[in-house]
Parts: C-alpha cells; structure tokens; sequence
C-alpha cells in the first residue's frame, strides 16, 4: 500500500485520473481511498480480500429483488455523509453495513407481505418508517440482526457473547458471508446514528402535524442540505460530463428468436380462426362480402380518374351483385361489357 501511495499517485495525479487518495491502516482490513477527478466517485482498494466480489454480488442480487434499497440507500448516504458519520474507521456506517441495514428493513416491512399494501407504500412511506424503526423501535441492547433466509433478528447474548458492549446502543449484525463475523461492531458511534435517525422521524413527522403545504420539500433542508458541497460539486461534475453513448441493442437469445419467428404463424392462425368463427356466427356477411368487395374494387379502380355518370351507373351495377346463378352470369357480362366500353 506504500509504494501505490509512494509512486502510483504521482502517475496518476498527473493523468488526471484521481484528485485525492489516503491510507488507512488502522481499520482492521486495511484500505487505500481514491477519488476520481471526473466524476468525484470514490472507491476503496484492498490486498488479498476476496470477498469483496462476493459481497458486490450479493448486494447486487438484493438490488434487484428489492428495487427500492437503490433510492434508499442513495438518500441515506447523503443523509450520513453531510453529519460525518459515513465512514466505519471513525465509527460511522460504511456502505456495506449501511446496504444491510436498509436490506433488513425492506425484508421485515409489512408491505412486502402484502400485495395490496405494496402497491399503496411509496419511497416517502419506507423512509418514514425507516427512521421511525432504528430511531424507535430497535432494541440496540439485546437483538442482532441476520439478513440471511428472508431476514430475522436473534438473540444478540447468545451469538456473540463474547464481544464486548461499548455501549447500551450498540448494532450487532451478521455477516451475509461469514455469520461469525459481527459487521456491526466497528460502529461504535451507534448511539450517534439512533439519535439521529430519531430526529428525523420527528422532523417529517413535524411537517405532518403542521400541515406543510404541498411546496414545502420534507427532505430538503431539515434531512438535505442542498447547499452542501459534496451535492453541488458532484451535480457540477456530472453536468459537465459528455452525454453517454446510446446503448447498443442487446443480442436474442436462441429461445428468443425461435419465439419472435413462431409469433407471426401463430398469429395468422389464431386470425384465421377468428374470420372462420365470425363467418359462422354471421351468414349474413358472408352474403355481403362480395358486394363489399366489389365495391371496394369499384372505389380502388376508379381512383384518379373522373367520376362521369357512365362510372356512377357502372358502380350501381356492382353494387347489386346478383346471388343466384342465371342472374349472376347476366350480372358479370353486363359488367364486362361495361369494361369494354369503358
């Protein structure tokens, strides 16, 4: 980590690709921070750890069964970050402690039980609740928190009786990838973290009682600042960023093309059956379908050309198509002798 801190940065400060970078060797894995010069994204960078990718797939899978852990978790980073409580190494939340968190607030909440109050939960509901559960509800004292089978809490005393309290207010949670391990500990600041999920709840909940009208924003600024720099430098650099290339379209897979080319046959067999049904539901379409058409024909034939009286009784002619044999061989010669004619 010394020589990527002690000749890297020189290399890549003059590129032009980062604008900041820090060891931290006490945290118990020890870590290099980079920020882009970009895009303003940090990133952390570990040695011999290989369960990072493991632990990015497993947030990725939970990202995509429950979509509102995105937004979520967006809000509360900068919720953190703007108070100083968002690194663990000074005893704050740290992004995969915080993804756990939320996850098993999502996991517990009554709308994912229940299709009909799902539909009727919005992103403001679930943050409401969110403050109100772990300002309110938890018991820091005796539960832990397992994320694993759906989610669940445990009795904090009999899986980690060993770890010692640093505090009435301490989030016990196990690992997703190695249930000894308690991601909660480094966050010996906790008690930091409830008061102030605490006051948040009671800070929407004031917006409530007071009837705030509808332009009043209830994030913004008792829960945001939007003033702050980390949001207005980071809106600066993405707005002067080149537009992104538009996606390419994505391959079909082979199930997918045998589908897409079955679709058509399907479809004019289903349409034929449906124009076989109505013709014997309705005979007496079936009678007017000729003189239909033959009148589509007339209309289709005589366009462009002028409408003399000559075509007018031509067009009645066709229109009085006859059904029975002798009258109908009557009925197409004077219409051929007409076309002669003509």
């Amino acid at each position: 980590m010394k020589m990527l801190a002690d000749c890297d940065p020189d290399h890549l400060l003059s590129q032009g690709e980062i604008s900041w970078l820090e060891i931290i060797e006490t945290a118990k894995v020890p870590v290099v921070k980079v920020r882009s010069q970009s895009c303003g994204l940090r990133a952390d960078v570990v040695f011999s750890q290989p369960d990072g990718m493991e632990s990015s797939k497993f947030i990725r899978s939970q990202l995509k069964e429950y979509p509102q852990m995105k937004p979520l978790l967006l809000f509360l980073k900068y919720f953190l970050l703007q108070r100083g409580l968002h690194e663990t190494y000074t005893g704050g939340m740290g992004s995969y402690l915080l993804c756990n968190v939320v996850l098993h607030f999502l996991q517990r909440h009554p709308s994912f039980r229940s299709t009909r109050q799902y539909a009727g939960t919005s992103l403001g509901h679930l943050l409401f609740d969110f403050l109100k559960y772990y300002g309110q509800e938890f018991n820091y004292m005796t539960q832990g928190i397992s994320v694993l089978d759906g989610g669940s809490t445990f009795a904090k005393a009999s899986r980690f009786p060993e770890k010692k309290q640093r505090g009435p207010v301490q989030l016990c949670l196990e690992s997703p990838l190695a249930p000894d391990m308690d991601l909660g500990g480094a966050c010996f600041r906790m008690h930091i973290l409830r008061n102030l999920f605490h006051h948040g709840f009671h800070c929407v909940c004031h917006l409530f009682v007071s009837r705030s009208p509808p332009e009043v924003s209830m994030l913004c600024p008792l829960l945001i600042d939007p003033a702050h720099p980390v949001i207005t430098d980071r809106f600066k650099l993405m707005s002067e960023q080149p537009a992104a290339l538009p996606g390419l379209k994505r391959k079909a897979s082979q199930a997918e093309s045998l589908e897409s080319s079955a679709a058509p046959k399907k479809a004019m067999k289903r349409a034929s059956s449906e124009s076989l049904g109505a013709q014997a539901e309705c005979p007496e379409d079936s009678v007017a379908a000729p003189k239909k058409a033959a009148k589509r024909a007339t209309g289709d034939a005589s366009k462009g050309r002028a409408d003399t009286p000559k075509r007018r009784q031509r067009a009645v002619i066709l229109q009085d198509s006859p059904t029975k044999a002798p009258d109908s061989n009557r009925w197409h010669a004077d219409v051929a002798e007409w076309d002669q004619s003509d």
